[in-house]
């Protein structure tokens, strides 16, 4: 699976007509996944509202949450902010080396106010790591965070830390309030996941979790801020009624696209805002300046365009790659395409 979200998300529809049916024969599914998941998310806004039992609440509050990233055009501009803009979820894939870079650097107070105040612009926001990166300590890593602005608690941001053991897809999540950070809501998918357990042996606290995914997360926030002005590179992305999505090739391309418009936060030579000071290495320039210094240490330095003259190849094709026919091949840059590609370059604003 691309991202975490799509991992919870795949099989929904099919979960769902098992929950509707257990004891008929299997149906053949007209819903997709996408459906399935608002049903759910309302199903569970419902059990919210009217369980009287604490340890169903961060369960339920987390699939009510889910909703905000399967919204029908016409929900998203049903919940419109004060600005009358639409509810747009920012989805976030981090690559390896900018997490590696964000992880030592110091998030200063001016850092955490600005990603606190982003946070709440953009009203819903997901980051996802890849496996194995952000590790709290041996068998221990975080797998996602999300970010949403509370309804009850204006000004407030809901973060939902989604941690894992390497190598297993049973997760489990801690959820607590910018504000509030001392009333954490621990949630676990299947008891083999026990967060408390996990965090005794690798001696760590709720409040040690919360502190490094919260630092992390706000870096995360302003550099996602800062990439904005580059040109943006996606994750492979199909949408749920694709027919690509169907048939017999359907769980195969359900792993190689998201079903969501995720946005690739790779080494783009990213600059921080000259508000956050000099604590920070390297600065932010303001956000119509030119792009400082690199982020990532070590990423290629800028390569000299190699112009192409147009020219006339014949290009294989056919079984086996036999036969021949004429192309043009137009002018173009050779470095342009692996550099949008890689994001290894840095651009001029």
């Amino acid at each position: 699976m691309q991202t975490f979200l799509d991992w919870a998300s795949y099989g929904a529809a099919e979960e769902l007509a098992e929950l509707h049916g257990p004891y008929r024969p299997k149906l053949t599914l007209v819903i997709d996944d996408s459906t399935a998941m608002r049903e759910i998310a309302v199903a569970a806004a419902r059990v919210l509202l009217e369980t009287p039992d604490a340890a169903a609440v961060e369960p339920a509050m987390f699939s009510a949450s889910l909703h905000s990233f399967f919204l029908t055009e016409e929900e998203a501009q049903a919940r419109a902010g004060a600005d009358g803009a639409p509810l747009r979820p920012s989805l976030f894939a981090l690559h390896p080396d900018v997490v590696a870079a964000l992880r030592p650097m110091f998030a200063t107070p001016e850092i955490r106010k600005l990603a606190l105040q982003e946070g709440l612009r953009r009203r819903v926001s997901y980051f996802d790591l890849p496996h194995g990166v952000f590790m709290l300590g041996a068998e221990l890593q975080v797998r996602a965070v999300f970010l949403f602005a509370s309804v009850a608690r204006k000004g407030d941001l809901r973060y939902v830390a989604v941690l894992s053991k390497p190598g297993s897809n049973q997760h489990m999540r801690l959820t607590w309030y910018s504000h509030d950070s001392q009333v954490p809501y621990v949630g676990e998918v299947t008891p083999c996941c026990n967060l408390a357990e996990g965090l005794v042996k690798e001696d760590l606290t709720t409040t040690d979790v919360m502190t490094t995914v919260g630092s992390f997360t706000a870096l995360a926030m302003v550099y996602a801020l800062s990439v904005e002005l580059f040109q943006p590179e996606y994750l492979p992305y199909l949408a749920s009624d694709d027919p690509r999505r169907q048939g017999r090739k359907g769980p195969q391309n359900a792993k190689k696209y998201s079903l969501f418009k995720v946005r690739v936060l790779g080494k783009t030579g990213a600059v921080l805002h000259d508000a956050l000071g000099e604590e920070m290495r390297p600065s932010m320039a303001s956000p119509g300046s030119r792009p400082a210094v690199s982020l990532i240490a070590g990423e290629a330095p800028p390569q000299p365009p190699t112009p192409v003259c147009g020219h006339r190849r014949l290009q294989p094709y056919g079984k086996g790659r036999l036969l021949r026919r004429p192309v043009w091949i137009a002018p173009h840059d050779r470095t342009l395409k692996p550099r949008m590609r890689a994001l290894q370059m840095n651009e001029v604003a």
